[in-house]
């Protein structure tokens, strides 16, 4: 089966890639006055953890292209998303749907997190207590929650 992206899911891949061009663009034009060590770790508490070169604000700009390529290559290639052994077309089609809007939403979720992760170090700020545990849980709650629709599907 070949994916298509439906219109909600290309306003989310839209929001993703203005997502990724924003702070690319805002790493371009802070560069200069970035001072050459920066916040590389963050504490469970969203405390400044390490400190290291700033060009360590290069690789997690680059991680996040990186989680944006492979989100999108998933979504690319079905196959790889283990529900197409349901028997009815109706809900095998539901199920890639809701299989698809996970990866889009997934792939917003995770690159914005990035891109607040790279303007805190840029702007040598502290991330904030519930940045940690929010950034853990939303994704595994969307996960979950996809999973527990597909899964019903099956049935």
């Amino acid at each position: 089966m070949k994916m298509a992206f439906t219109q909600k899911q290309r306003m989310i891949e839209g929001l993703t890639i203005f997502t990724l061009i924003a702070i690319s663009i805002y790493v371009a034009v802070m560069w200069g006055k970035i001072p050459q060590e920066v916040a590389t770790s963050f504490g469970i508490t969203g405390k400044i953890g390490g400190m290291g070169s700033k060009t360590s604000i290069l690789w997690k700009l680059a991680i996040s292209y990186g989680i944006y390529i492979v989100f999108t290559m998933i979504y690319l290639n079905p196959s790889l998303w283990g529900i197409g052994n349901i028997k009815d077309k109706k809900k095998q089609e539901q199920a890639f749907l809701l299989a698809g809007d996970l990866f889009v939403f997934l792939k917003l979720i995770l690159v914005s997190i990035m891109a607040y992760i790279i303007f805190s170090i840029i702007n040598n700020v502290d991330l904030g207590f519930i940045f940690i545990p929010m950034s853990a849980f939303l994704p595994l709650a969307i996960g979950f929650n996809t999973s527990a629709k597909i899964k019903a599907l099956r049935s």
